[in-house]
C-alpha cells in the first residue's frame, strides 16, 4: 500500500487548499439553502400568484378545474407552446404553469398523473400554486370516492376550500405530500457542483506529484503495476471523498432532515468523480489546466443536469445530451424524491449509472497509465 499511504502524506501538505474549496462549497449550499424560502406556516398566509393554464382536455371537469384555481389565484390562459411558456416563467411574467392532460375527466380519480405542473424559481408562491391546486384535487377525489361525478367533486371542492381558506393555507401540507421540501430539495440540487469542484481540483494537487517523472520512475521501479496503482489510487481517493461527502452530510443533519436515497445517490455521484480525477491526473496536464477543466466540466454538468434550473423547461435536445452525463443521473433521483416520484428501480438503475461512470474513467486512467508506464506516449506537462 505504497502508493496509498504516498497518497495521503501528499494530501497533508495541501490541506489549506482543500479545507478553502470545501469552505466555499458549503458556503454555495448553505447560501442557497437559506434564500430558498421556508413551507412554514409563516409563509403560505393568503399569497396570489400567477397561475398560468394549458386546458387541452377542455370538458366541464377541466373547466370547473380551473375554475377552482381562479378561487385562488390569478389565471392566465397560454397557447400550446413550449418555448412560449419557458419564455413567460424565466421572465417571471406567469409564476406557476399546469398543463391540464387530455383525459382528465375521463381519468379522474383513477390515480393517473391529471396535469404536469412546472416553474424555475422555488419560491413560496410557486410552492404555494403547487400545494393549493393539489389540496383541490385531493378533496375532489374525496367527492368522488363518494358516487360524485368529476366536475360535481371539483365544485363542492372549491367550496371547501374557500370555506377553510386559512385552516388549509396555514397547514404545513409540503412535507406530508413530498418527499423533500423545498430547502431540501435545493440542499440535495446543489451537492454536486460543489462536490465536482472538490473532488476534481483538490485530488489531482497531489496526483500531479505523484506523475512527476522522478517520483513516476520509483513507482515503477517498485514493481507496482498499473493496475495496482490505479487501485490504491482509487480507494485513497474514495476515502478522502467520503470523508468529505460526510462533513458535508452533517450540514444536512444540521439544517434539515436527512433523506437517505439523496445522501446514497450523492456518495455514488462522488465515486464517478474520482474516477473522473484519475482519468484527468493521468493525462499529465498542469494545475492550471485541471482548474479550468473544472469549472467547464461542473458548470457544464450542473446546467444540463438540473442544478439551477428546473429540468422542466430544458430543452429536449439539452436533456439528450444531459443523459450522457455522470450529474444527470444523480439529480434524477433528487428530482424523483422532490416530486413523490419516486421509484426504487429507476434508484437502482441511476445508482448503477453512476459506479459504470466510475468504472469506466478508472479504466481510461489505468491503460493511459499502462501505455506511459510502457513508454508508448509522452504527454507534456505544459
Amino acid at each position: 500500500m505504497q502508493i496509498f499511504k504516498l497518497f495521503f502524506t501528499l494530501l497533508s501538505k495541501n490541506i489549506g487548499t482543500i479545507i478553502m474549496w470545501l469552505m466555499i462549497g458549503i458556503s454555495i449550499i448553505a447560501i442557497t439553502t437559506a434564500t430558498s424560502g421556508s413551507t412554514g406556516e409563516a409563509t403560505f398566509t393568503g399569497t396570489k400568484t400567477t397561475v398560468g393554464i394549458i386546458d387541452r382536455d377542455n370538458t366541464p371537469a377541466s373547466q370547473e378545474f380551473i375554475s377552482c384555481i381562479e378561487a385562488r389565484h390569478s389565471v392566465v390562459f397560454l397557447e400550446d407552446d413550449k418555448a412560449g411558456i419557458k419564455d413567460l416563467l424565466y421572465y417571471d411574467m406567469i409564476s406557476y404553469c399546469i398543463e391540464i392532460e387530455k383525459g382528465f375527466e375521463e381519468n379522474f380519480g383513477k390515480g393517473e398523473a391529471l396535469y404536469k405542473g412546472s416553474y424555475i424559481n422555488y419560491t413560496q408562491h410557486n410552492v404555494l400554486a403547487k400545494n393549493d391546486i393539489d389540496e383541490i384535487l385531493r378533496i375532489a377525489s374525496v367527492y368522488n370516492t363518494s358516487g360524485l361525478t368529476p366536475t360535481e367533486s371539483l365544485k363542492k371542492s372549491k367550496e371547501a376550500v374557500a370555506e377553510n381558506v386559512e385552516v388549509n393555507i396555514a397547514v404545513k401540507t409540503d412535507e406530508e405530500v413530498k418527499g423533500l421540501t423545498v430547502p431540501q430539495f435545493i440542499f440535495y440540487r446543489s451537492i454536486p457542483y460543489s462536490l465536482c469542484n472538490i473532488i476534481i481540483i483538490t485530488i489531482p494537487l497531489v496526483l500531479t506529484v505523484l506523475n512527476k517523472k522522478e517520483i513516476r520512475d520509483r513507482i515503477n521501479a517498485s514493481m507496482v503495476s498499473s493496475k495496482s496503482r490505479i487501485g490504491q489510487l482509487f480507494l485513497a481517493g474514495a476515502i478522502y471523498v467520503a470523508v468529505m461527502w460526510v462533513i458535508i452530510s452533517v450540514l444536512v443533519f444540521i439544517t434539515a432532515t436527512p433523506d437517505i436515497y439523496c445522501l446514497i445517490s450523492s456518495l455514488m455521484f462522488c465515486l464517478s468523480m474520482v474516477g473522473l480525477a484519475l482519468f484527468l491526473s493521468a493525462l499529465d496536464i498542469s494545475i492550471n489546466m485541471i482548474n479550468w477543466l473544472s469549472n467547464i466540466i461542473s458548470l457544464s454538468m450542473a446546467f444540463f443536469c438540473g442544478c439551477f434550473v428546473d429540468t422542466s423547461i430544458l430543452d429536449e435536445s439539452v436533456q439528450t445530451i444531459a443523459q450522457l452525463l455522470p450529474m444527470n443521473h444523480y439529480t434524477k433521483t433528487v428530482y424523483m424524491c422532490y416530486n413523490n416520484t419516486f421509484n426504487m428501480q429507476d434508484f437502482i438503475i441511476n445508482n448503477l449509472i453512476l459506479l459504470c461512470f466510475a468504472v469506466f474513467f478508472i479504466v481510461l486512467a489505468g491503460a493511459v497509465t499502462a501505455v506511459k508506464q510502457r513508454g508508448g506516449i509522452k504527454v507534456k506537462n505544459t
